[in-house]
């Protein structure tokens, strides 16, 4: 199991593909999951702002590394990206603490 920092807050990206554009698939990454909390935590992410959220839930055996892997909600989160992106864009995101996920809108 990945070492859990919370002294700070990370960034990572996500690049639209298949998985991610239709559905709603994220995966933080390695560096990113040292962020986020434990396989089966609970993990809010926010659509853009807090005033649109899903309820999702962090799994980290999906990934082989031990990574985490976002699961619950994901069509919400699938529509979010068709709404605000391109397929083949990337969205930026916060990790605010272990159970807080920040998509960002695009830059203009």
């Amino acid at each position: 199991m990945p070492e859990l920092t919370t002294s700070r807050q990370t960034t990572f990206s996500v690049r639209l593909g298949i998985a991610y554009y239709y559905h709603g698939i994220i995966n933080p990454g390695v560096d990113a999951s040292h962020y986020l909390g434990n396989d089966g935590d609970p993990v809010i992410v926010y659509l853009g702002s807090e005033a649109e959220q899903v309820d999702s839930v962090i799994n980290r055996s999906a990934n082989p590394n031990g990574s985490v892997r976002i699961v619950g909600n994901n069509r919400r989160i699938a529509e979010w990206f068709q709404q605000h992106y391109k397929f083949g864009e990337t969205v930026e995101a916060k990790v605010r603490d272990p159970q807080h996920i920040l998509l960002m809108m695009p830059t203009e």
